[in-house]
């Protein structure tokens, strides 16, 4: 039916766009991007890679043509001040999923995300003085000489859902735009996963595993991430080029472990809380769901 990608998972980060990806793509009916994250759009966000050219872009879905859904996922879609524009240019009768999750349990997900990536996304281990950074960062200072993403070390503005939804809901009609709640996945996720293929128009019946994925990680030793990050360009170059993305993945999960993350202190989560409650909500009415227990609940 189509090999250009018709349904998008714009995100936001830590909301279990991994797990909806992963399972979409065990479902018969769709064609998901190998590849997550190719944020083809969004030429607002200064990533430090190449973006990549549309005949590339399109590479990822050869061989869709006969599958009704054929997606991609790249968490910085819902962020992007012109990813919306760009994709309804790209494709106006797109189906549009957003994931959400309590704003305060993102940041602190998402702090720990950052401190996990690549090479050195987040040098700041304690999320409140990462938090305090926010405002050199602004102004282009205290950024990771190796942060993909500058923008994605503003923790705050990450969490500006409601802003950030007015845009797409600026460029398609609200009945190609779904809203899934990361709560909803946790308490009743065959039900919530039902309703996700129900407006994607497929057979509702399939059910994926819903085993966990992309559990909560931290970094095992920090000097050994350092001395990772500071490995000369030079020693990587004599490595074949086919060897060095697998041995960064090896040595990056020798010095991962999946623990539970610390809950933030009582005090930040009630200054995050008190700063945030506007944006919750804002959110609220916007999606139409009450999110009271958001304000009370203990990421």
């Amino acid at each position: 039916m189509t090999d250009r990608p018709n349904t998008f998972l714009v995100g936001a980060p830590k909301c279990a766009t991994t797990a909806i990806g992963t399972w979409l793509s065990e479902h018969p009916e769709v064609f998901m991007a190998a590849r997550r994250d190719l944020h083809y759009f969004g030429a607002d966000l200064q990533f430090r890679a190449p973006r990549i050219d549309e005949s590339t872009y399109l590479s990822h879905f050869e061989g869709a043509g006969d599958f009704a859904r054929v997606a991609e996922s790249s968490i910085w879609y819902l962020y992007s001040k012109q990813a919306a524009l760009e994709i309804a240019q790209f494709r106006p009768d797109a189906r549009i999923v957003i994931a959400l999750r309590n704003p305060v349990a993102v940041i602190a997900a998402h702090h720990s995300q950052m401190r996990l990536n690549g090479l050195g996304d987040e040098d700041i281990v304690d999320l409140e003085e990462a938090l305090e950074a926010e405002t050199d960062r602004k102004r282009g200072l205290r950024i990771p000489d190796m942060c993909s993403l500058p923008e994605a070390l503003l923790y705050r503005d990450v969490v500006r859902f409601s802003e950030q939804i007015e845009r797409y809901l600026e460029q398609f009609p609200r009945e190609q735009i779904h809203f899934l709640l990361h709560d909803d996945l946790s308490t009743d996720p065959q039900n919530t996963y039902r309703r996700l293929l129900g407006f994607l128009g497929i057979d509702t019946t399939q059910r994926p595993a819903f085993r966990s994925i992309n559990p909560n990680q931290e970094v095992r030793s920090e000097p050994l991430r350092r001395l990772i990050g500071a490995t000369p360009q030079s020693w990587k170059s004599a490595l074949p080029a086919a060897m060095r993305v697998p041995m960064r993945q090896v040595l990056r999960r020798a010095n991962q472990r999946t623990i539970p993350r610390s809950p933030i202190s009582p005090e930040l989560r009630r200054d995050l809380m008190g700063k945030l409650t506007p944006e919750i909500n804002a959110l609220s009415k916007l999606i139409e769901r009450d999110l009271t227990h958001w304000k009370t609940a203990t990421p």
